[in-house]
């Protein structure tokens, strides 16, 4: 009886050990694959929060050539929303004018923004300069309507997916000068269908040497 209760622990234990070989590479595999694909998430998000930054950097870059030269800069809106749209197509790989994915990009639908571009007052709209005008991307449809130019600071609240007058949201923002304000939101192509869906914003203005300030 004792010489078949050793063999039988001897036996288990044996099974037991072939199974942990058998198992172990699997478990390793899973792991690395589950930091390959973690790195990979990451990696794309700071890829979309940089290619963010660019887009308004460039939106705020957009100044009237009459409100530059009598050294008053303001920001041409509708330019500016065409920069926005065509960095961020150029560095997330979509179409720059559906802003579907084209098959090289990270994103597996088209991504969702809106951006205000802020110039204070409607001194230079003969030029293409409102006052304050918002764009809207779902997706699928724009829309853009003209906001109330309050002057300088203009603070903003950032929250959510909304962008709004006034301070106390998640983040706030202060233009003391001409500038851009964004947030955009991604759905990420992901090996499994865990959800990817980040949300980054952005802010740059007008410097007096037409140098622009971001924050994110």
């Amino acid at each position: 009886m004792r010489e078949w209760i050793h063999r039988f622990i001897k036996e288990e234990r044996g099974d037991a050990l072939l199974l942990l070989l058998l198992i172990a590479p699997l478990i390793l595999s899973m792991i690395m694959w589950r930091m390959d694909y973690s790195q990979a998430v990451t990696h794309t998000e700071i890829d979309f929060n940089e290619s963010l930054k660019k887009a308004v950097k460039a939106a705020a870059n957009q100044v009237t050539e009459r409100s530059q030269a009598e050294g008053d800069p303001r920001i041409s809106s509708d330019r500016a929303h065409a920069a926005f749209r065509a960095i961020l197509a150029d560095n997330l790989k979509l179409d720059p004018v559906s802003m579907a994915p084209l098959s090289s990009s990270p994103l597996k639908a088209p991504m969702r923004y809106s951006l205000i571009v802020y110039n204070g007052d409607g001194n230079y709209a003969a030029s293409g300069a409102r006052a304050a005008y918002q764009y809207d991307f779902d997706g699928s449809t724009l829309s853009s309507y003209p906001l109330s130019g309050l002057g300088f600071p203009q603070h903003f609240t950032v929250s959510d997916f909304n962008i709004a007058y006034g301070g106390g949201g998640t983040f706030d923002v202060i233009l003391d000068a001409p500038g851009c304000v964004s947030i955009a939101e991604v759905n990420l192509k992901t090996i499994t269908e865990t959800p990817a869906k980040p949300v980054r914003w952005a802010s740059a203005k007008i410097h007096n040497r037409s140098e622009e300030e971001s924050t994110d």
